[in-house]
């Protein structure tokens, strides 16, 4: 479960920016990502509404690298604290959520690049 939060985080951190800025805290993230833990644990077929609103949320709100950066490195580390999150749901939550991203979500996303 830990590792799913991660990993939605860096994906949410990738498309939003950084988290140092005053639009996203890390809270902020986690708490946007959350409802999609089902989906890129393999607990649901299909990304929640809530879960694409948020994954949208995180992208509108962080628009500089710097803000995309800091996000990822927040779902980075909140991804690291669970084990279940599947690479291959997590690689397609946007295109499920039908959101363009700048980026590819996975586990082993490099937040520096």
């Amino acid at each position: 479960m830990r590792k799913v939060i991660a990993v939605l985080l860096l994906a949410a951190l990738a498309v939003a920016g950084p988290v140092a800025d005053a639009a996203v805290t890390c809270v902020h993230a986690m708490v946007a990502i959350k409802p999609c833990l089902e989906f890129v644990t393999g607990q649901q077929p299909k990304p929640s509404a809530a879960c694409c609103s948020g994954v949208q949320q995180l992208k509108e709100k962080t628009t500089t690298t710097a803000e995309r950066r800091a996000t990822c490195a927040c779902l980075e580390m909140a991804a690291k604290q669970f084990q279940n999150i599947v690479d291959k749901y997590l690689s397609v939550l946007s295109s499920e959520c039908s959101i363009e991203v700048p980026f590819s979500f996975s586990v082993s996303t490099n937040c520096q690049e």
